[in-house]
């Protein structure tokens, strides 16, 4: 019985979760971090590479501390360019990028990461409290909830 109650909470957390990042997603701008994950998801869709030349433009973030000699990405770890570029149009297309194309791949890998962690959290026979706690801070901790609760 308490497993039982235990997993609807998990899910009616975790659907609430959900609903409140899907209202939010394609209201705000890509941010700098995201905008630059896309530049070089295109690169990798372009090139297959995460390479800083965009058409007739270098992408040099912070001085170009990212940029290697022969003009690659090698600062930052590539998962998130090859993750994305699927997601992303072609490098040099009129129509702009809609944030929540971009967006969702992300908030699918968090959402199943919460999934999977309430499901472990569950057989490990943690006191409810501790339980409930963790995710109350899981989810209130989220950026991109913590800005839309802002507005």
């Amino acid at each position: 019985m308490k497993k039982r109650w235990f997993a609807v909470i998990a899910a009616l957390g975790l659907l609430a979760f959900l609903l409140i990042e899907l209202r939010f997603l394609p209201l705000y701008s890509l941010w700098d971090d995201e905008s630059i994950a896309v530049l070089y998801a295109q690169s990798v869709r372009a090139t297959g590479d995460t390479t800083v030349i965009r058409g007739h433009n270098i992408v040099a973030y912070r001085n170009g501390i990212q940029n290697s000699s022969d003009f690659k990405n090698r600062y930052d770890p590539p998962f998130q360019s090859y993750f994305l570029a699927p997601f992303v149009k072609g490098a040099f297309e009129s129509v702009p990028e809609d944030p929540f194309s971009l967006r969702i791949p992300f908030l699918t890998l968090g959402f199943l990461s919460l999934f999977l962690i309430y499901r472990r959290l569950g057989k490990l026979n943690l006191p409810a409290p501790l339980i409930a706690q963790f995710a109350c801070l899981t989810i209130g901790l989220s950026p991109l909830l913590l800005y839309s609760i802002q507005v």
